[in-house]
């Protein structure tokens, strides 16, 4: 079993039990062109399905029906193979427009069919994002987040913005973060608000959500929503987020249940961090930790068992937030920064979802969710706006906050570099976008207010 430079070891993929009999029926590749488009375009989809620590050149080769001298002899090394499928993913979706032409305004239907479209490329890009040893390749992407963020540029509105949430790089991270955390969770989303097979019913209130964001470049002022969060944001004491426990002093073995625990948990911490999680095995686990493996079964019962852990530990700081929290028009910026942190409940979500765990049937319940709901219920209890002018529903709101936090911890660091956001802090334009969102479901004038400007965007030339 092949080991990376940090020993940790990668188990060949089964790719005969996943596609061998389609791979059986195709035509071998032949000629450079034909054998470098079926490298690139097997090797990004294993990418996008399995990382890429964990494929190595032999899946792709075979994946590609190829020999693996060939795979050397076109592309030299996997990081240069890794280069073009970066290069390949970003000629996916729309393409250039030709000269002298106008971009079309991005909207929550176009938007949303673009990025359906192009699911694998997501993935990849997440993917990108979150191994660092890949980000000297995120260049390669830029090139079509930049068409698309001229596609938000081209929606009419103030010039220049009134505010940060008005500023066509922040609504294009926004947007893009929205609809990525919505079809990465789609089939569970589906499932839970009732939706079934009917995806269409829910792509439209998704689109909705979406153009709710790009409204934003319409702003004239601050939303009174979000300029009173901003208020007591800035009056309130910085308080700090919620750390982790102190792990096991180095250099001696952890003795009883809860120093094993934790140096258990940490070392998986530190490890998931580094390696896709699908590549680390319970005897890396002890190792890190100082422990024997068996210690680890003993405390964990398996790899799941950590993972799980980790996760129901995670949560705890945004439970400490939403705890604290009298309404859901309180702030929610402690929750985006914590969860998008390094030692963020969002991240550890996204990499054992990508590593085939399911993080919705390993956690202990939803505390954080179910304490947003009962707010959101709260606010509601005094104005109900009738179902004619209400067309976001309350869950659904509080579903597109969910998806925004998601989808921005999956692509964040691509977006980051791609629309030179260091000088924006990111969590902060993320709450206060969910206060608009969630807007749609307190308020039926706000409501309005994004039906009128989406009838306005569409209307047809005279």
């Amino acid at each position: 079993m092949p080991a990376d430079a940090a020993g940790v070891r990668h188990p060949p993929l089964a790719l005969d039990r996943i596609d061998g009999d389609d791979r059986a029926r195709q035509p071998r590749p032949t000629g450079r062109e034909e054998v470098s488009a079926a490298l690139v375009d097997a090797a990004t989809t294993l990418f996008a399905e399995h990382g890429f620590t964990a494929v190595s050149t032999r899946d792709i080769a075979r994946a590609a029906g190829v020999s693996h001298t060939l795979l050397f002899r076109h592309f030299g090394s996997k990081d240069a193979l890794i280069a073009a499928v970066a290069a390949h993913a970003a000629g996916f979706g729309p393409t250039a427009p030709a000269s002298g032409s106008t971009v079309r305004p991005i909207d929550g239907t176009s938007h949303l069919e673009m990025a359906r479209a192009s699911k694998i490329r997501t993935l990849l890009f997440a993917r990108l994002g979150l191994d660092i040893e890949q980000h000297r390749h995120l260049p390669e992407v830029f090139p079509l987040l930049e068409l698309y963020l001229q596609g938000v540029e081209a929606v009419p509105g103030v010039e220049p913005p009134v505010d940060v949430l008005a500023e066509p790089r922040v609504i294009a991270f926004l947007t893009l973060s929205l609809s990525s955390g919505y079809l990465l969770n789609e089939a569970t989303v589906r499932t839970r608000f009732g939706f079934g097979t009917d995806g269409g019913a829910l792509d439209a209130e998704v689109a909705l959500a979406i153009d709710a964001l790009v409204a934003l470049r319409r702003l004239d002022r601050v939303p009174p929503e979000v300029a009173a969060v901003r208020a007591r944001r800035s009056a309130a004491p910085r308080t700090e987020l919620a750390t982790l426990p102190a792990a096991t002093q180095r250099g001696r073995r952890p003795h009883g249940r809860e120093e094993v625990r934790r140096a258990v948990l940490d070392a998986a911490a530190e490890l998931f961090g580094r390696h896709e999680i699908g590549a680390v095995g319970v005897r890396e686990l002890a190792a890190a930790s100082g422990v024997q493996p068996a210690l680890v079964f003993r405390h964990f019962g398996t790899k799941a068992g950590v993972v799980a852990a980790l996760l129901d530990e995670r949560v705890q700081g945004g439970l400490q937030t939403v705890t604290a929290m009298r309404s859901t028009r309180d702030d929610l910026y402690p929750l985006f920064a914590d969860y998008w942190g390094p030692e963020g409940f969002g991240a550890l979500v996204l990499r054992a979802r990508f590593a085939g765990y399911e993080p919705d049937t390993m956690q202990q319940g939803f505390p954080v969710a179910a304490r947003m709901i009962e707010l959101l219920d709260q606010d509601l209890a005094g104005a109900t706006p009738s179902d004619g002018q209400r067309v976001m529903p309350p869950l659904l709101a509080l579903g597109a906050v969910t998806w925004l936090l998601s989808g921005a911890a999956m692509l964040a660091p691509v977006l980051r570099d791609a629309y030179r956001l260091d000088d924006v802090d990111l969590a902060a334009v993320a709450a206060d976008a969910a206060q608009v969102l969630l807007e749609l479901a307190r308020s039926a004038d706000t409501c309005e207010a994004v039906v009128r400007g989406r009838s306005a965007d569409h209307a047809p030339a005279t």
